[in-house]
């Protein structure tokens, strides 16, 4: 029996890192069930082939994997996948409001990571040097059933690349709010008026926003 082996994330697609990251939830103390879930969902085989490999073979494997998916993301703007070339939204200053809306809702959950991703990447339209234009977005449900076979590793280095947006975002809003105290003051007051919460919603919502991608970074790359 030859059995594939992923060497690194990007050998494993999203479908299979986030079934496996569902069942370790559902079973973390049950070790050597997820060690063989570890087996055959990476290497796509089924429960009575992986008990049947020999001991060191299958130590091997298991090591092997762990490894893989234990590896550190990189952000990646391109990738093909099915033939098809994918690119990151190419100018996030001109984000649609219903991309920001949609993208946020989704990453606050990895059961919609696939959408989330049906978000960042489409298809890639024009291309002039390393410039491109990618489709228009039309919402999350036209591509997420074909991102769900994209590379885990670029999936996860675009929640990391997002992770360290909102990080940098609430760091330059609280700076700016310590340094420009009478400039907050006004901003606030002006919100406050509006609509009864102001500048303090958008400050909640961002440390809201910090705090899920900050907690599912470590899940994901630390408690795995």
């Amino acid at each position: 029996m030859r059995i594939i082996v992923p060497t690194s994330l990007n050998e494993i697609t999203l479908n299979q890192y986030l079934h496996f990251r569902k069942l370790a939830k559902d079973y973390a103390d049950h070790e050597d069930f997820l060690t063989l879930s570890l087996v055959t969902i990476f290497c796509n085989i089924t429960i009575e082939q992986a008990k049947a490999l020999e001991v060191a073979d299958y130590n091997d494997i298991v090591q092997t994997l762990t490894k893989a998916i234990s590896e550190k993301p990189q952000f990646q703007e391109r990738f093909f996948l099915d033939g098809v070339e994918y690119g990151f939204i190419p100018n996030l200053d001109k984000m649609t409001a219903g991309e920001y809306i949609d993208l946020d809702t989704y990453l606050s959950d990895e059961a919609t990571y696939y959408e989330a991703m049906a978000v960042c990447y489409r298809p890639i339209t024009e291309k002039f040097s390393n410039m491109y234009q990618t489709e228009k977005y039309e919402g999350a449900d036209k591509y997420k059933q074909k991102l769900v076979n994209m590379p885990a590793g670029i999936a996860l280095g675009a929640v990391v690349f997002f992770y360290n947006l909102s990080k940098e975002l609430l760091s330059a809003t609280q700076h700016f709010l310590t340094t420009n105290k009478e400039a907050a003051t006004l901003l606030q007051a002006s919100a406050l008026a509006k609509n009864g919460d102001g500048m303090q919603v958008l400050i909640q919502s961002l440390q809201g926003a910090e705090l899920i991608l900050r907690e599912q970074f470590h899940s994901t790359f630390i408690a795995s």
